[in-house]
């Protein structure tokens, strides 16, 4: 499996968050903060990512699954909920439908159960040829900003900050791994694990039109706006994030929490 880095705070039921694409586990510092009073909060690097070790290339979102629910084997963590953003929702999705029985649910943090479009393909390809001749460094540039709404965004320096300590080995091996997914829009439908999604009307990343297409062939799937994000809401709309993943919890498990 390779070390994965983690970090375990809280006490209670447990919430494994999931970071995206050229992130690390520091992208939930602030958000998570009111939940690890309550919850045990896990936050981990996935691997490639942060501290963690990549995994032998080539790999899929899969692979990276299983080395995640070893790791929850090796946390004895009791059936989570997880809160996976983007390529983290992704991986969650590999999870819920690899194995089940160690999850409670699924909240899509900015994600989607949709495979790659061919338009989005290419982009991928597009991304790998530039990574491998130019570095990460220019990538970055144009590919932070534009996952803010506001251009401007106070969040944006430090994300910058931290996706810029991305590995060009596994940047384009995660960009491959994402292009190459399984369509999971039949697990939505067939699961009987919650699942909600939490969405940004101004993310041009993943639509917000196309998931609500989405969701009405998944009945038990809850769709969530946040009106002002686009695919960073844990920033964008951090109250109305937290708010909405915390009823969420609670219906979950019905328990009270914050």
């Amino acid at each position: 499996m390779g070390f994965i880095h983690y970090r375990d705070q809280g006490t209670g039921r447990p919430l494994v968050f999931i970071h995206g694409f050229c992130d690390s586990l520091e992208l939930w510092d602030d958000f998570i903060l009111p939940f690890t009073a309550h919850y045990r909060v896990i936050t981990l690097d996935l691997p490639g990512f942060g501290k963690s070790d990549l995994l032998p290339q080539p790999f899929t979102l899969d692979d990276v699954g299983d080395a995640l629910s070893s790791l929850f084997t090796e946390l004895n963590l009791d059936q989570p909920i997880l809160v996976g953003h983007s390529l983290g929702g992704y991986v969650s999705l590999s999870l819920l439908a690899r194995h089940p029985e160690q999850l409670s649910g699924v909240m899509l943090f900015h994600s989607t159960s949709s495979p790659d479009s061919e338009e989005r393909k290419k982009v991928r390809d597009k991304v790998i040829a530039f990574v491998k001749e130019n570095g990460v460094a220019p990538f970055v540039e144009t590919f932070v900003p534009g996952l803010f709404a506001n251009p401007a965004d106070p969040a944006i320096p430090g994300t910058r900050k931290r996706t810029l300590q991305t590995r060009p080995e596994a940047l384009t091996a995660y960009a491959a791994a994402m292009r190459d997914r399984p369509d999971r829009r039949s697990l939505l439908a067939s699961t009987e694990k919650p699942v909600a999604i939490l969405a940004g009307a101004k993310d041009v990343l993943i639509p917000f039109q196309d998931l609500r297409s989405m969701v009405q062939l998944a009945p038990k799937t809850q769709l969530f706006e946040l009106p002002d994000a686009a695919h960073m809401g844990m920033f964008e709309a951090k109250n109305q994030a937290q708010n909405i993943l915390s009823s969420y919890i609670r219906r979950v498990w019905g328990i009270q929490g914050i």
